[in-house]
């Protein structure tokens, strides 16, 4: 919780509040319940409480800083959902786009967040049908390509 709560000093949440938030996100515990079996008690070291009011406006608050490291490109955050795009024109703009998708892993890794590189693709908005295609990677992975994408309920389809 520590990265958590110096982005909230850093906001200036200090004083009493920091210490309320600290004691909020101290001290939890969590078990598996499953088919009537449950696993022993282990403490909650990061994350915020499942279901509770104050988690989407405290991983908001743990995911903002996320937009310093994207130079090249436009990001749209939503809880724990990030899409980066990029006008292309050139195969400059695809190593451009490559570079703030790094900037986003190097970002992921330094504040603890896993990133799932197979909910991870890319998605290619054109009028032109172009046979040649840039690679991106996340890490050593390449992302997949799709012609679909569900968001927030809607589909955006590219054919």
């Amino acid at each position: 919780h520590e990265h958590l709560l110096a982005k909230l000093s850093s906001l200036g949440v200090v004083g009493p509040m920091l210490r309320w938030f600290r004691s909020y996100l101290s001290d939890r515990y969590q078990v598996v319940r499953y088919r009537g079996l449950k696993s022993t008690v282990f403490p909650v070291l990061s994350g915020v409480p499942q279901g509770s009011l104050l988690g989407p406006l405290l991983l908001a608050i743990y995911v903002n800083d996320m937009v310093s490291v994207i130079k090249h490109s436009k990001i749209l955050l939503f809880a724990d959902d990030a899409k980066i795009y990029k006008e292309i024109t050139s195969e400059s703009d695809c190593r451009d786009l490559q570079a703030d998708l790094n900037g986003v892993l190097l970002w992921c890794y330094r504040n603890k967040m896993e990133v799932n590189v197979s909910k991870c693709s890319v998605l290619t908005f054109s009028r032109w049908m172009n046979e040649e295609t840039f690679e991106y990677f996340l890490g050593e992975e390449p992302l997949s390509r799709c012609s679909m994408i569900k968001d927030l309920g809607a589909s955006w389809i590219f054919s």
